[in-house]
């Protein structure tokens, strides 16, 4: 049985399901990156899968290599994640949506246009996906108050998320620096040779209590269009653990954004 290849068809459609697998884990996953820098991973993507389909000829060995050499290099040029854990969740939820999306292509094609019509396919499920992280925005509130954070101290860095709570307004009295609180046992070790203090605090169900303090270099607070800097980073340590869930590990003040 032969097939014909059409390069035009093939790359357009490429294109648009790397492009959408990468928006979409953009979105999901609260990565933040600009819409803008997700267009080359997705055109370096689809390049490469052209290539390699044209010459190499054996159709395992192109099968291997798209998923488990062209797919994370486009992920990681995506999102330039350094950190095992999370370039491992970002490779897998761009996957999944891989699949998923070329799954309602493939059913909108032979279902409601009896196999004809293949672009109208890819551009309806691009509009499904864009509809989905729509409704996802406007359904996770709390969701939208969660930044990607890094805190900086002694040369290293420590990513981690944080959620901004307007109602977390602590002062520092000795600096008058607002004051953000983490409960990350690295934070905790980085900060252990660093001179602290106690200051008084009030929350809920807690009046007059104490929390030690420390003054790390700076931390960088990244928002879907900009970075904001905070220099220098006045960091409460929390006895306990900030979210049940573990959705983030650092209540930001109210005062930094």
């Amino acid at each position: 049985m032969q097939y014909e290849l059409y390069i035009d068809v093939f790359a357009i459609s490429n294109f648009c399901m790397d492009f959408l697998a990468l928006f979409l884990t953009n979105a999901f996953l609260g990565r933040n990156c600009p819409v803008k820098t997700l267009f080359f991973p997705s055109l370096i993507g689809t390049v490469s899968a052209i290539l390699l389909f044209l010459f190499l000829p054996d159709y395992s060995l192109y099968t291997l290599i798209i998923h488990f050499l062209v797919n994370p290099a486009m992920v990681y040029f995506s999102f330039r994640e350094n950190n095992r854990r999370r370039f491992l969740e970002d490779w897998g939820v761009a996957y999944l949506v891989v699949l998923l999306a070329g799954g309602a292509m493939q059913w909108i094609c032979q279902t409601l246009f009896a196999g004809k019509y293949f672009l109208l396919s890819v551009f309806l499920t691009l509009v499904i996906g864009f509809c989905a992280v729509f409704v996802w925005e406007r359904k996770a509130t709390v969701g939208k108050r969660i930044y990607e954070v890094k805190l900086f101290l002694a040369g290293r860095e420590y990513p981690m998320r944080a959620y901004y709570d307007t109602g977390n307004l602590l002062m520092d009295p000795y600096f008058h620096e607002p004051v953000s609180i983490t409960a990350s046992p690295k934070i905790r070790e980085a900060v252990r040779e660093l001179p602290g203090r106690l200051i008084v605090y009030s929350s809920l169900g807690e009046q007059n209590g104490l929390i030690w303090v420390y003054t790390m270099e700076r931390m960088l607070i990244y928002k879907k269009k900009s970075v904001v800097m905070v220099e220098p980073a006045v960091i409460g340590i929390a006895d306990e653990k900030l979210s049940l869930q573990g959705d983030y590990q650092m209540i930001l003040n109210g005062k930094l954004l």
